[in-house]
Order: C-alpha cells, then structure tokens, then sequence
C-alpha cells in the first residue's frame, strides 16, 4: 500500500511539473485540441470571451516556462513575495502593467479540492482551492481563475479554450449560475488531482482579499490563467 501511494504521488508531480522548458505555445499539450468547441474558435461569444480591461493582457495569456510543483497551498504561501510588497513596491499595482519578474512563474498544486466557483463579471470563473478537505475556514485558500478568453487569433487562444471547455463541461448545468457552487456538508469540495497556470497578482483584490461565499483567500495573489485541471476520479456536482 505504502508503495502504491508512493507511486501515485510521483505520478502526480510528474505530471504537474513535466513541461518542456520551450514548449511552443499552443502546442503544449496537442491532445487538448480535441476538446476545444469548434465555434469558440471563430466567434468566443459573449459568455466566453474575456471581458475586463485592468491587465488584461496579462490575464490572457500564461508563462512559458518549466513548472514548479508545491504540495500544497501553505507552502507556496511561504514561498510567495508578500503582498505589500507587490502592492508597494512592483508595478503590478498599475492597471497596464505587463507580467512582472515576480509574476513570472508557471506553478501546479496536487491534490487540491475546489470550495467555491463564481462567475465573474469579465467572463473569468473564480475558483477557491484549498489543501485539506475539511470545510473549516482556518486552512489558507487560494484563488485560480478559469480565464475568459482572448482574441482568438491569440496565440494563447487554444490552450485557455480547451481548458474553459473541459472545465464548463465537468461542472455541467450549474456553470450557468453566478453563483456555480460552494462546499457543504451537502455538496463536499471537489477534489482535483491537479491544477496549474500562471501567477498572477491581483492587485484590484489588495488589502480587501477575495472569496465565495464564506471562503476567503489568503493573498490577492492567484493562479490566473489555469493551463491544465484535473478533475480527481468521475466525481460530478449534481
């Protein structure tokens, strides 16, 4: 037993931490293309195309660089950059700035449960993660956003559409709420083998951070764009 969950573990962080250090973009994972909506392509439409404007180019596309695998949401905690000092001392505080240095990581989480999904005003779906399964508000959650899309002639435009349609399919009928989901006792958290994406600090969320529900976040930074998730077994809200 101890040596099968072993196994899975390295499996997991294998898979999180695997990508090439000069994957080109769009081609980063070519099975992926399967589930991309043919339309999206065309014409995302209005509930899926990105419809915010602060830092939008940096929301809409991610990091092309090896990634870093943390086992769970506390130690990228410690490892992070505090929030006063982005929020002081980078130019991400400003509505157009590019990705900073500090910002420019590719990172993936393992075996993390999802405690709240909302659709956002710009079209993104945010996501709180936490570590443990427990619903008791004490552990740090962080924010993942399944970003609205950019042009499609964008470069980043196949990745983020596939990931969005495996996403909206997964949860099924309830992606058309607002408000798409929230752990209870009823509807416990939903468990994913993996998550990963971009570091993003969202400085719009400094000092006030943000949440679903009664689950609230830790930091303003999030993993936003997510580039690959990973729904733990057949598990589906019903």
């Amino acid at each position: 037993m101890k040596f099968l969950s072993f196994a899975l573990f390295s499996f997991l962080v294998f898979s999180c931490g695997s990508t090439p250090q000069k994957t080109v973009i769009g081609t980063e994972n070519p099975s992926i293309e399967s589930e991309i909506d043919t339309t999206l392509k065309h014409d995302p439409g209005l509930q899926d195309v990105f419809r915010g404007s602060i830092r939008a180019s940096v929301k809409t596309s991610f990091v092309n660089l090896p990634t870093d695998t943390f086992q769970s949401i506390k130690e990228l905690r410690n490892w992070l950059p505090d929030d006063e000092y982005m929020h002081k001392s980078t130019e991400a505080k400003t509505n157009t700035a590019p990705r900073t240095k500090e910002e420019n990581h590719s990172i993936c989480l393992a075996d993390v449960y999802i405690f709240g999904i909302k659709r956002e005003d710009d079209n993104d779906f945010h996501v709180i993660l936490g570590s443990s399964k427990s619903l008791e508000k004490s552990q740090p959650f962080l924010t993942a956003e399944i970003s609205g899309l950019p042009d499609s002639t964008s470069p980043f435009f196949a990745i983020l559409a596939a990931v969005r349609h495996h996403f909206k399919n997964w949860i099924g009928t309830d992606i058309s709420k607002e408000l798409v989901f929230v752990a209870s006792k009823k509807n416990p958290p939903i468990h994913l083998d993996y998550i990963s994406g971009s570091l993003f600090f969202d400085n719009h969320h400094y000092g006030a951070h943000s949440k679903v529900d009664s689950y609230k976040v830790f930091s303003a930074w999030e993993i936003h764009p997510v580039t690959k998730i990973v729904f733990h077994n057949k598990q589906r809200i019903e």
